[in-house]
């Protein structure tokens, strides 16, 4: 669809900037440009010919990416800032993972958008320029909106939950700033880094403008972090042993691509970048990069660690150096090129992105517990934990409906078929003085799909634990200890009972029918209560939030989409349940 034109705005304004910068600095732009789109959908990449399937059309290097190591190249002292939180643990939490980038990233931001605002040159200051003001994510929501419009649902606890985790967070990184060397450089005297930061409220917000709380300005640039940046391959060895996890990284121009759902993957890296001609060759290099990360391996054995590190960052290099954004089909000139930002939930796309799709699934969050009289609460706890289950928490994702069948052919136009008034029913009955005509019953569709999702293995697993009564938990769990670790170093190891059973492996099939009544049991139970609750939120009056239309709208669709969810869940926890009744054999006894 070509795009039309869009008045300019202060965004809009600071695109020419951008490319420019870029240029200077070794990306390459190949027949788009960045657009403004209007205030419905923001910048957006734009063909400025036809571009075919396959075509390359923006490359960022490495060295213009933010990433968790740039600080310590542009900013001395904010880099050995960010190492001393990295160190300390203070970006850290279970809601990201245990991960400091989304923090890392987003005090970057911070640090550059406030160098910005008191008129000092930024190296990405040509970036943060280009940034939204806001993300349209419930987490940012006034508190009477989302309170209201999400009231009854389980995004609202995954709300509040992430913004109490992000008080913590901010917390605990209030109290290290204060802790830590004011900022301070020849040409400047010493400032506080809250300050440095635009996070002590002194002057407006660095990325909205606006005047906001501390937590406002935190969550915000957390947002932008989690809403705009893509995942780059991080092959490095850790010192305990095993690979580091992929790093985040937010590439300019190349996040300015809005999401399409048709597409599946535009954005690789410079080893991936010359398209599916060229497989055989990039299988071929990354053999000889592997290769060359195994022999550096062995040289830190033999060698110097220097000489080991040195030959790993030869084999990265190949495989690292830039980011592109290609065309997954053509683009007519004038149009948007896409981009996908994975195949999210409806509840995740909103919660992370501000925006929901119609091809997205809906969903629903299950919260369940250890009982707190369980004999055996510690141990389950236990072999929670060294699954990686201890949160407790498990989306229930609803499977679309089916398509409807395709009409029956006909050689004669058919009149329109009434509507029905109940699974089976006749047509309305004629008006006065007309002679009823001759018509078959009209069946009305099932409100549920027959075909139902299965629950969800892990989520069976953990029932089963919850489940296991005294006699069963201690031939699962009694005198459980840690088994030795993998020698590759991925995953926990599992515990293994005294008797020699590894609990959480046990769990992948029912011990018993008892064990697996009581899970589904339990599973109904836990669903029927969350259905109800959504069932009995009252939205409240919408008069005060006719600026907020868009946000009482994808509000709408995610009540609905968690009442699917949690409905479908159920009928496939009745359909476990009943076949796990006890069936009786030709004796009459039961099996």
């Amino acid at each position: 669809m070509r795009v039309p034109p869009a008045p300019l705005t202060a965004r809009s304004a600071a695109i020419a900037p951008l490319t420019a910068w870029l240029l200077a600095n070794g990306a390459r732009l190949d027949g788009v440009k960045a657009s403004w789109l209007g205030h419905g959908m923001g910048v957006g990449v734009v063909a400025t010919r036809d571009l075919p399937k396959g075509h390359v059309a923006a490359t960022v290097p490495r060295a213009l990416l933010l990433t968790v190591d740039s600080a310590a190249h542009d900013d001395p002292q904010l880099g050995a800032l960010l190492e001393v939180l990295s160190a300390e643990g203070v970006l850290q939490d279970e809601h990201n993972g245990y991960d400091e980038s989304t923090g890392v990233l987003a005090l970057q931001l911070l640090a550059a958008a406030a160098a910005q605002q008191r008129g000092d040159v930024s190296r990405f200051g040509p970036y943060v320029r280009t940034l939204p003001s806001s993300v349209d994510t419930p987490l940012l929501w006034p508190r009477v909106l989302r309170e209201t419009l999400l009231a009854g649902t389980s995004l609202l606890t995954d709300v509040r939950e992430l913004r109490a985790a992000s008080a913590a967070e901010l917390r605990r990184l209030r109290r290290s700033l204060r802790r830590a060397p004011p900022f301070s450089t020849a040409a400047e005297p010493a400032c506080s880094w809250l300050s440095r930061l635009g996070l002590d409220g002194g002057a407006p917000c660095p990325l909205s403008g606006e005047r906001s709380g501390g937590l406002q300005r935190w969550m915000l640039a957390n947002a932008l972090v989690r809403s705009r940046a893509y995942t780059m391959p991080r092959m490095r060895r850790r010192g305990g042993g095993g690979w580091e996890r992929d790093e985040l990284v937010l590439a300019p121009f190349i996040d300015l691509a809005n999401h399409d759902d048709a597409t599946s993957r535009a954005v690789r890296w410079e080893a991936e970048r010359r398209g599916e001609e060229a497989e055989a060759e990039e299988a071929a290099a990354a053999a000889v990069a592997a290769a060359a990360e195994a022999e550096a391996e062995a040289k830190a054995e033999a060698e110097s660690e220097a000489e080991a590190a040195a030959a790993r960052a030869l084999g990265r290099e190949r495989r690292e150096s830039a980011l592109s954004l290609f065309c997954e089909r053509a683009v007519p000139c004038g149009s948007q090129l896409p981009s996908s930002y994975g195949p999210h939930t409806l509840r995740t796309s909103l919660l992370t992105f501000g925006f929901v799709t119609a091809a997205q699934s809906p969903s629903a969050a299950l919260r369940l517990e250890v009982d707190p009289a369980d004999p055996w609460r510690a141990e389950k706890r236990a072999v929670l934990e060294a699954a990686g289950q201890e949160s407790l928490r498990f989306e229930l994702v609803a499977r679309p409906s089916p398509p409807p069948p395709p009409p029956l052919p006909s050689l004669l136009p058919l009149p329109p078929l009434p509507s029905p008034v109940s699974d089976f029913a006749p047509s309305p009955p004629p008006p006065p003085g007309q002679a009823a005509a001759a018509s078959p019953l009209v069946h009305r569709p099932p409100m549920v799909d027959a075909a139902l999702p299965e629950v969800d293995p892990s989520l069976m697993r953990v029932l089963r634990l919850l489940a296991l009564p005294p006699a069963e938990a201690a031939t699962h769990l009694a005198g459980a200890t840690a088994a030795a670790a993998s020698p590759r170093g991925f995953g926990a190891p599992p515990l293994v009972s005294a008797a020699g059973v590894d609990a959480w492996a046990a769990l992948a099939a029912p011990s018993s029918t008892a064990i697996e009544r009581a899970a589904y049991a339990r599973l109904l139970r836990e669903c029927r209560a969350s259905l109800r609750a959504l069932e009995a939120a009252q939205r409240g009056p919408i008069a005060g939030f006719q600026a907020n239309l868009a946000s009482v709208a994808v509000a709408s669709v995610v009540r609905r989409g968690e009442a699917t969810a949690l409905r479908q869940t159920i009928a496939a926890a009745r359909a476990g349940a009943r076949k796990a009744r006890p069936r009786e054999n030709v004796a009459g006894r039961h099996e």
